[in-house]
Protein backbone atom coordinates (compact mmCIF):
# COMPACT_ATOMS: atom_id res chain seq x y z
CA UNK A 1 0.00 0.00 0.00
CA UNK A 2 1.14 3.40 -0.60
CA UNK A 3 0.78 6.26 2.06
CA UNK A 4 1.24 9.93 1.36
CA UNK A 5 2.90 11.35 4.63
CA UNK A 6 1.88 15.72 5.19
CA UNK A 7 4.09 15.96 8.45
CA UNK A 8 6.36 19.08 8.89
CA UNK A 9 8.61 17.68 11.85
CA UNK A 10 11.17 16.22 9.81
CA UNK A 11 12.31 14.40 11.84
CA UNK A 12 9.35 12.62 13.55
CA UNK A 13 8.45 12.52 9.42
CA UNK A 14 11.31 10.25 8.74
CA UNK A 15 11.08 7.78 11.57
CA UNK A 16 7.19 7.38 10.81
CA UNK A 17 7.94 6.28 7.14
CA UNK A 18 11.17 3.87 8.46
CA UNK A 19 9.00 2.48 10.78
CA UNK A 20 5.63 2.49 8.32
CA UNK A 21 8.07 0.99 5.25
CA UNK A 22 9.43 -1.59 7.51
CA UNK A 23 6.08 -2.62 7.94
CA UNK A 24 5.77 -3.56 4.06
CA UNK A 25 3.83 0.40 3.29
CA UNK A 26 5.50 2.65 0.31
CA UNK A 27 5.36 6.19 1.81
CA UNK A 28 5.98 9.35 0.47
CA UNK A 29 6.45 12.41 2.70
CA UNK A 30 5.96 16.00 2.31
CA UNK A 31 6.81 18.93 4.98
CA UNK A 32 4.11 21.20 3.39
CA UNK A 33 0.47 21.71 2.32
CA UNK A 34 1.58 22.97 -0.94
CA UNK A 35 3.44 19.65 -2.00
CA UNK A 36 1.17 17.59 0.10
CA UNK A 37 -1.63 18.56 -1.80
CA UNK A 38 -0.31 18.25 -4.60
CA UNK A 39 0.96 14.78 -3.83
CA UNK A 40 -2.18 13.73 -3.18
CA UNK A 41 -3.96 15.32 -6.48
CA UNK A 42 -1.09 13.78 -8.65
CA UNK A 43 -1.13 10.31 -7.60
CA UNK A 44 -2.94 7.35 -6.38
CA UNK A 45 -2.50 6.92 -2.20
CA UNK A 46 -4.02 3.98 -0.42
CA UNK A 47 -4.55 5.98 2.78
CA UNK A 48 -2.65 9.72 3.64
CA UNK A 49 -1.80 10.82 6.84
CA UNK A 50 -2.47 14.34 7.50
CA UNK A 51 -0.43 16.52 9.90
CA UNK A 52 -2.83 20.04 10.93
CA UNK A 53 -0.24 22.55 12.04
CA UNK A 54 1.51 22.86 8.66
CA UNK A 55 3.46 25.59 8.23
CA UNK A 56 1.94 27.13 5.20
CA UNK A 57 -1.78 26.33 5.82
CA UNK A 58 -3.72 24.67 8.31
CA UNK A 59 -4.44 20.66 7.71
CA UNK A 60 -8.17 20.94 8.49
CA UNK A 61 -8.37 23.27 4.99
CA UNK A 62 -6.09 20.88 3.35
CA UNK A 63 -8.55 18.29 4.40
CA UNK A 64 -11.71 19.94 2.96
CA UNK A 65 -10.06 20.80 -0.30
CA UNK A 66 -9.06 17.27 -1.03
CA UNK A 67 -13.14 16.26 -0.21
CA UNK A 68 -13.99 18.95 -2.41
CA UNK A 69 -12.25 18.58 -4.87
CA UNK A 70 -13.76 14.47 -5.06
CA UNK A 71 -11.12 12.57 -3.45
CA UNK A 72 -12.04 9.45 -1.24
CA UNK A 73 -8.59 8.57 -0.14
CA UNK A 74 -8.91 7.45 3.73
CA UNK A 75 -7.84 10.65 5.64
CA UNK A 76 -6.47 9.91 9.13
CA UNK A 77 -5.40 13.10 10.88
CA UNK A 78 -2.19 12.58 13.00
CA UNK A 79 -1.59 15.83 15.20
CA UNK A 80 -0.77 16.83 18.74
CA UNK A 81 -4.58 18.89 19.04
CA UNK A 82 -6.75 16.58 20.68
CA UNK A 83 -9.49 19.43 21.36
CA UNK A 84 -12.74 17.89 21.22
CA UNK A 85 -13.68 20.66 18.76
CA UNK A 86 -10.98 20.19 16.44
CA UNK A 87 -11.60 16.33 16.41
CA UNK A 88 -14.80 16.93 15.75
CA UNK A 89 -14.44 19.50 12.98
CA UNK A 90 -12.47 16.96 11.35
CA UNK A 91 -14.82 14.10 11.22
CA UNK A 92 -17.08 16.50 9.59
CA UNK A 93 -14.54 17.45 7.03
CA UNK A 94 -14.42 14.15 6.04
CA UNK A 95 -11.26 12.70 7.91
CA UNK A 96 -11.96 8.81 8.77
CA UNK A 97 -9.75 8.81 11.82
CA UNK A 98 -8.19 10.97 14.22
CA UNK A 99 -4.58 9.90 16.08
CA UNK A 100 -2.97 11.99 18.76
CA UNK A 101 0.54 12.51 19.24
CA UNK A 102 2.33 10.75 20.70
CA UNK A 103 1.43 7.75 19.27
CA UNK A 104 2.18 3.89 19.22
CA UNK A 105 3.14 3.05 15.64
CA UNK A 106 1.75 -0.42 15.83
CA UNK A 107 -1.50 1.18 16.72
CA UNK A 108 -1.44 3.84 13.87
CA UNK A 109 -0.63 0.82 11.11
CA UNK A 110 -3.74 -1.00 12.84
CA UNK A 111 -5.94 2.56 12.02
CA UNK A 112 -4.27 2.53 8.57
CA UNK A 113 -5.25 -1.00 7.66
CA UNK A 114 -8.56 -0.36 9.62
CA UNK A 115 -9.44 2.74 7.00
CA UNK A 116 -8.65 1.22 4.32
CA UNK A 117 -11.11 -1.76 4.82
CA UNK A 118 -13.78 0.50 5.43
CA UNK A 119 -12.85 2.28 1.95
CA UNK A 120 -13.73 -0.96 -0.09
CA UNK A 121 -16.41 -1.25 -1.55
CA UNK A 122 -17.08 2.77 -1.41
CA UNK A 123 -14.60 4.02 -2.92
CA UNK A 124 -14.77 6.24 -6.33
CA UNK A 125 -12.55 7.72 -8.91
CA UNK A 126 -15.23 10.89 -9.36
CA UNK A 127 -12.85 13.91 -9.53
CA UNK A 128 -15.09 17.58 -9.01
CA UNK A 129 -13.13 21.09 -9.77
CA UNK A 130 -16.18 23.72 -9.53
CA UNK A 131 -18.96 22.83 -11.43
CA UNK A 132 -17.45 20.34 -13.02
CA UNK A 133 -17.09 16.73 -12.35
CA UNK A 134 -15.44 13.86 -14.21
CA UNK A 135 -15.30 9.78 -13.98
CA UNK A 136 -12.96 8.26 -16.41
CA UNK A 137 -13.17 4.87 -15.58
CA UNK A 138 -16.88 5.46 -16.04
CA UNK A 139 -16.41 7.86 -18.81
CA UNK A 140 -18.63 10.30 -17.77
CA UNK A 141 -18.54 14.13 -17.13
CA UNK A 142 -21.08 16.57 -15.78
CA UNK A 143 -21.40 20.31 -15.58
CA UNK A 144 -23.15 21.66 -12.40
CA UNK A 145 -24.93 18.00 -11.80
CA UNK A 146 -25.66 17.73 -16.08
CA UNK A 147 -23.86 14.94 -17.97
CA UNK A 148 -22.01 15.67 -21.21
CA UNK A 149 -20.94 13.70 -23.60
CA UNK A 150 -17.26 13.65 -24.54
CA UNK A 151 -15.27 11.72 -26.58
CA UNK A 152 -12.41 9.32 -25.29
CA UNK A 153 -9.44 11.87 -25.77
CA UNK A 154 -11.66 15.02 -24.40
CA UNK A 155 -12.50 12.55 -21.42
CA UNK A 156 -9.15 11.95 -20.67
CA UNK A 157 -7.36 15.59 -21.03
CA UNK A 158 -10.93 16.94 -19.02
CA UNK A 159 -9.60 14.08 -16.52
CA UNK A 160 -5.65 15.76 -16.12
CA UNK A 161 -7.45 19.39 -15.89
CA UNK A 162 -9.54 18.72 -13.17
CA UNK A 163 -6.82 16.50 -11.55
CA UNK A 164 -4.56 19.05 -11.40
CA UNK A 165 -7.30 22.26 -10.83
CA UNK A 166 -5.55 25.57 -10.03
CA UNK A 167 -2.45 24.25 -11.79
CA UNK A 168 -1.46 24.78 -15.37
CA UNK A 169 -1.12 22.23 -17.44
CA UNK A 170 1.67 22.12 -20.20
CA UNK A 171 0.68 21.26 -23.77
CA UNK A 172 3.55 18.65 -23.43
CA UNK A 173 2.14 17.06 -20.08
CA UNK A 174 -1.66 16.79 -21.85
CA UNK A 175 0.18 15.09 -24.67
CA UNK A 176 1.67 12.86 -22.76
CA UNK A 177 -1.58 11.84 -21.53
CA UNK A 178 -3.13 11.08 -25.01
CA UNK A 179 -0.21 9.50 -26.84
CA UNK A 180 2.64 6.90 -25.62
CA UNK A 181 6.24 7.21 -27.34
CA UNK A 182 5.53 5.21 -30.06
CA UNK A 183 2.66 7.35 -31.24
CA UNK A 184 3.56 10.28 -33.60
CA UNK A 185 1.57 13.50 -31.75
CA UNK A 186 -0.94 15.21 -34.48
CA UNK A 187 0.17 19.20 -34.02
CA UNK A 188 -3.13 20.28 -33.86
CA UNK A 189 -4.95 17.78 -31.54
CA UNK A 190 -4.28 19.26 -28.32
CA UNK A 191 -5.93 22.93 -29.43
CA UNK A 192 -9.22 20.76 -30.80
CA UNK A 193 -9.66 19.09 -28.22
CA UNK A 194 -9.47 22.02 -25.52
CA UNK A 195 -11.74 24.03 -28.40
CA UNK A 196 -14.35 20.80 -27.92
CA UNK A 197 -14.11 21.37 -24.60
CA UNK A 198 -14.47 24.78 -24.38
CA UNK A 199 -17.71 24.19 -26.68
CA UNK A 200 -19.40 21.32 -24.80
CA UNK A 201 -18.71 22.94 -21.15
CA UNK A 202 -18.58 26.49 -21.60
CA UNK A 203 -15.93 29.09 -23.20
CA UNK A 204 -14.88 29.63 -19.70
CA UNK A 205 -14.53 26.05 -18.25
CA UNK A 206 -10.94 26.58 -19.79
CA UNK A 207 -8.36 28.73 -19.60
CA UNK A 208 -5.34 29.74 -21.36
CA UNK A 209 -1.53 31.39 -20.81
CA UNK A 210 0.63 31.72 -23.06
CA UNK A 211 3.98 30.55 -22.10
CA UNK A 212 2.14 28.05 -19.00
CA UNK A 213 -0.62 25.94 -20.66
CA UNK A 214 -4.06 25.58 -19.84
CA UNK A 215 -6.13 25.21 -16.12
CA UNK A 216 -9.33 24.84 -14.75
CA UNK A 217 -10.85 26.62 -11.90
CA UNK A 218 -10.73 24.45 -8.34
Amino acid sequence: MRVLLIEDDLTLGQEVKIALENAGFFVDLATDAWSGESAALAERYGVILLDLNLPDREGLDTLKMLRQRGSHVPIIVVTANDNRETVLSCLDSGADDYVKKPFDIDELIARIKAATRRSEGRSSNRLRAGLIEVDRDAGSAWVNGSPVALTAKELAVLSLLVRKAGTFVSREQIESELYDDSTTVQSNTVETTIYNLRRKLGASSVMTTRGLGYVVAR
